[in-house]
């Protein structure tokens, strides 16, 4: 028996066999990549959420032609032209998921390393003060993203395990978060 689903692309209602899901109601609107990608991003006033599939890093990824690719860089690319060899795209904003493209810019690793430093985004190893937060070079998350997080669940319809599988972290840390044990304002 058949149930129904909607494109992730074109919004049409259309009927798949039971036990196979399927995002698209053709191999057009799977192949339409422009249609793709912007389905998955969330305009704001402030950064353009990539609300798809996002890396351990927090930085969205997006399958083109068979490879994954940053969100970000596409949307360099798609906006601004061929991103130059060597160059990283960098965000303004400090946001991975953020792909706006007017919070995207092109720099060398080392203005990439001198805009986080400069921003306090990283710490020596052997410096002894206590970093926590975003502040703390191996975190995962940021500010806007804790404050995407404690929505999310205060509005429900998620579940704290299925937020640590969006954000890639480890649900502990999803707890400690909505606890306020983490991450305090």
């Amino acid at each position: 028996m058949p149930t129904n689903s909607v494109c992730s692309v074109c919004e049409k209602t259309f009927a798949h066999a039971v036990g196979r899901r399927s995002k698209y109601c053709s191999r057009a609107c799977y192949k339409n990549i422009s249609a793709r990608f912007w389905s998955k991003v969330e305009r704001a006033d402030g950064c353009w959420l990539w609300r798809g599939t996002r890396d351990n890093r927090g930085y969205g990824v997006f399958r083109k032609e068979g490879k994954d690719i940053k969100a970000h860089r596409y949307m360099y690319e798609i906006t601004y032209g061929v991103i130059p060899d060597g160059l990283f795209v960098c965000h303004t904003c400090d946001n991975p998921p953020c792909v706006r493209p007017d919070h995207l810019w092109a720099g060398t690793p080392r203005e990439n390393t001198e805009d986080r430093d400069r921003k306090g985004r990283w710490r020596a190893p052997d410096n002894p003060v206590h970093v926590s937060g975003e502040q703390h070079g191996m975190s995962r998350l940021t500010w806007a993203l804790v404050r995407e997080i404690r929505q999310r669940f205060q509005s429900g319809g998620v579940s704290k395990r299925g937020l640590a599988r969006e954000f890639h972290v480890h649900p502990k840390t999803v707890r400690e978060v909505l606890s306020g044990a983490r991450w305090k304002e």
